[in-house]
Order: structure tokens, then sequence, then C-alpha cells
């Protein structure tokens, strides 16, 4: 008789579910990269910006030009800011997936683990039912061997 896991459909949606939540860490952790990144670029951007106020600032300015560049720096920083913001939200969306493979990868060797555990059983009942079969045959050899000794 072959082995046949009871629960094997379990395994493989367990399996199933910790496949999709890796590719989902793996697209939270794509966007997080990417938003990293356009927040390096801002922060670039903004104290490029930083510079050319300062230069116009030595060099002399108009009040109007000067608020204009001003505006644009503060903006800057708000969209910085909303950058960060957005970058802190992915981090612990990063987080609580990560604790939800965990959570599935435990899941899954949980199930593998009383896999191996009924296969473990399999083996050794079938090893026993062997051993009776093998103990049976050896008992009707010694009997016909003594059968024809007897006068």
């Amino acid at each position: 008789m072959a082995y046949r896991f009871k629960l094997e459909t379990l395994l493989r949606l367990k399996e199933r579910y910790l496949e999709l939540m890796e590719a989902e860490l793996a697209r939270v952790l794509a966007k997080l990269a990417e938003a990293k990144k356009a927040y390096g670029d801002k922060l670039a951007e903004l104290n490029r910006a930083d510079k050319k106020l300062e230069e116009i600032l030595e060099a002399g300015v108009t009040a109007t030009r000067y608020k204009q560049i001003f505006r644009f720096r503060e903006h800057l920083r708000g969209e910085l800011l909303q950058m960060y913001q957005r970058v802190q939200a992915l981090e612990k969306q990063v987080q609580a997936t990560r604790v939800k493979v965990a959570e599935r990868h435990r899941e899954k060797e949980l199930v593998e683990r009383l896999k191996q555990r009924d296969y473990a059983a399999y083996v050794a009942e079938e090893q026993r039912r062997a051993q009776v079969e093998a103990d049976d045959l050896s008992g009707l050899r010694f009997g016909r061997q003594h059968e024809t000794n007897i006068p």
C-alpha cells in the first residue's frame, strides 16, 4: 500500500499561502525601495534649491524673486515631508508583511512536521507488517521441516 498523507491538501494550501505572502512582501519591498529613491531625489533637489537660494542672496536679488525661490523651497519641503511619511508607512507595512510571512512559514512547517510524523508511523507500521509476515512464514517453514521428522 502506497503512502498517502491525509492532510496533503492542507499542506499545499499552506505552501500557496506562504508563496502569496512572499510575493506580497516582494511587492511592498519594491514600493519601499522606489519611495526611498524618490525621497533621496527630492532631498537632493531641496539641497540644490537651498544652495541656489544662498547664491542668489549673496548676489543680491529682488524681493519677488527671493519670494518665488523661497516658496519653491517650502513646496519642496512639503513634498519631502509627504515622501518621508510615505516611506515610514511603507516600512511599517513591510514589517507587518514580514510578520505575516513568518506566521505562514510556521504554519507550513507545522503541517510538514505532521507529515513527517505520519510518514514515520506509516514506515513503522509497514515494517511491523513485514515482520509479522516474515514470522508467519518462518513458523510455517519450521512446522513443515519438523513435520517430516515426526515418527
